[in-house]
C-alpha cells in the first residue's frame, strides 16, 4: 500500500486531488476511482473486457454504476532504470 501512495504522489495525484476540490482543473467532473470500484467496473479485470495492450498496461472496458461505459488503463509497475 505505500508504494501504490509513493506512486501516486510521485505522479501528480496530490495536484490533482487539489485541482478537483479546487475547481481548477480543466475537465467538468474529474473522480479519483478507488481499486475496488475499478474492479467491480472492469468485472475484476476480466480479459474478456481487454480492450488493448501496451507498453505501459492494460486498456480494459468498464461500466460505472450509472451505466456509462469507460476505458480504464491498469499501468504496469515499471523500475524507475527503465524510464
Amino acid at each position: 500500500m505505500m508504494l501504490k501512495r509513493k506512486f501516486f504522489k510521485r505522479n501528480g495525484g496530490l495536484l490533482l486531488e487539489q485541482q478537483i476540490s479546487s475547481g481548477e482543473s480543466n475537465v467538468e467532473k474529474n473522480k479519483i476511482f478507488v481499486q475496488g470500484e475499478l474492479k467491480r467496473a472492469t468485472d475484476n479485470f476480466n480479459d474478456f473486457n481487454i480492450l488493448g495492450r501496451g507498453g505501459f498496461g492494460i486498456i480494459y472496458k468498464g461500466m460505472l454504476p450509472d451505466d456509462r461505459i469507460v476505458a480504464i488503463k491498469k499501468s504496469k509497475i515499471v523500475d524507475e532504470s527503465q524510464i
